[in-house]
């Protein structure tokens, strides 16, 4: 559902997914959206939504390290 799976140019092997994929992408969003309203409460919409974005790529950057992936072929 969304989340295409992956294969390998070297060996042709095919990855997908895992579930705790997908359960890191909600957190990281639902994370960064309540980082952003706790500490930009007081501004003004857009930087609340600025806020929101640098700190949803902030916290992008260190998923390549943890999440997981099955072999499927």
């Amino acid at each position: 559902m969304g989340y295409e799976n992956m294969k390998c140019e070297q060996c042709n092997t095919t990855f997908e997914h895992k579930l705790f994929n997908r359960f890191l992408a909600g957190l990281i969003s639902g994370v960064s959206i309540l980082v952003s309203v706790l500490i930009f409460e007081e501004q003004s919409v857009v930087i609340s939504m600025m806020a929101f974005i640098l700190t949803a790529l902030l916290f992008s950057l260190f998923t390549s390290f943890v999440m997981r992936f099955k072999r499927l072929q």
